[in-house]
């Protein structure tokens, strides 16, 4: 037992030094509530500057050369107008997630407030 859980925290550790040593890599998709591509929406590394917009298929890539020990920037930032901003945990228990697709949701609140 005690055997196996080392094995996990070493597979673990190993991920954590791989990700620091060769940066970090995510690919993604943003669509609406009914699939389809959000053009134009705002990814960002949470505690970071470094960010990047979707293009005409909602797709994004993004780079960050070195992963902190603290882990700042594992998090992606995504918002659009008219939509709540979404928050992604890239690190999860089996390492990085680096194909993420993430579904925006209407901030109807936020549509409520227009006036026209």
């Amino acid at each position: 037992m005690i055997l196996s859980l080392l094995f996990c925290f070493a597979a673990s550790f190993s991920n954590v030094v791989q990700a620091q040593n060769q940066g970090l890599k995510i690919v993604g998709e943003v669509v609406d509530e009914k699939g389809e591509p959000i053009v134009g929406a705002t990814v960002l590394f949470k505690g970071t500057q470094i960010g990047t917009l979707t293009d005409l298929n909602g797709n994004f890539f993004l780079y960050i050369d070195r992963v902190p020990p603290t882990f700042v920037g594992t998090t992606l930032v995504i918002s659009y107008i008219g939509y709540k901003t979404q928050e992604v945990d890239v690190w999860g228990v089996g390492g990085v997630q680096t194909n993420v697709r993430v579904r925006m949701d209407e901030d109807s609140e936020l549509l409520d407030e227009v006036v026209i």
